[in-house]
């Protein structure tokens, strides 16, 4: 439950960071406890078994994860105040919008991992509901990876010729080396499962379009029908 809540608000979280700016993230904690609960019960309830929040009809998070979401609250914002320090490196609307991509990315390729590596039945079909969520988390920020997609090659190239710059001015700064190992990794999954999409931006983005979101989460919701 609670790796869950942390994963799922992690990703949610920065989609929402760049579509407002700023969230409330105790709210947004407890929504997605509340969310993964209800899916709990939801799911115990086909399986005829009857699960703690349906036994005390009470779907509020209990003393202890209020506790445990409180102490995330802290780590999320400083993982906000990371993202915003990117943003200051990454200052125009394309540079932020691939930072925000190889954020995503990373960690979304680390629970498609994690699945995959994951045989028992009950641990696959929450690591499942998280990919879900993940992915609707992703729609939050669909318009910027599409226009991406649609850049001519010579738009790219100035993108970059940005990004360049950016590792370029800043290859000693911690933050941005960091920032590029992730980027390492999304570049080398992305290369091995799109290879026939010119241009790496593009297939970064591929992975917020309808042609990659709709057939994933059919085939999510397959998986799960198939486990019960």
């Amino acid at each position: 439950m609670k790796t869950r809540i942390l994963t799922v608000v992690l990703f949610a979280i920065f989609g929402m960071y760049t579509v407002n700016g700023q969230i409330d993230i105790m709210k947004a904690l407890e929504d997605a406890a509340k969310e993964i609960d209800e899916h709990d019960a939801e799911r115990d309830a086909q399986n005829g078994r009857t699960s703690s929040n349906n036994r005390n009809n009470n779907n509020d998070p209990s003393g202890d994860q209020l506790e445990y979401l409180e102490t995330w609250k802290q780590i999320l914002e400083q993982q906000m105040l990371e993202l915003k320090e990117g943003m200051s490196y990454f200052d125009t609307k394309e540079t932020a919008c691939i930072f925000t991509m190889v954020i995503y990315l990373d960690s979304y390729f680390k629970l498609l991992d994690e699945i995959e590596a994951t045989s028992e039945c009950e641990v696959k079909s929450g690591l499942l509901t998280m990919q879900s969520m993940a992915i609707g988390s992703s729609t939050l920020i669909m318009y910027c990876p599409e226009s991406i997609y649609n850049m001519t090659d010579e738009e790219l190239y100035v993108v970059q010729n940005d990004i360049s710059n950016i590792l370029n001015n800043y290859h000693d700064d911690p933050f941005v080396v960091k920032w590029l190992i992730k980027a390492m990794r999304v570049q080398q999954r992305t290369r091995a499962n799109n290879s026939g999409i010119p241009n790496e931006f593009r297939q970064y983005s591929w992975y917020f379009s309808p042609q990659y979101i709709l057939p994933e989460l059919i085939n999510v919701k397959y998986i799960e029908v198939r486990n019960t």
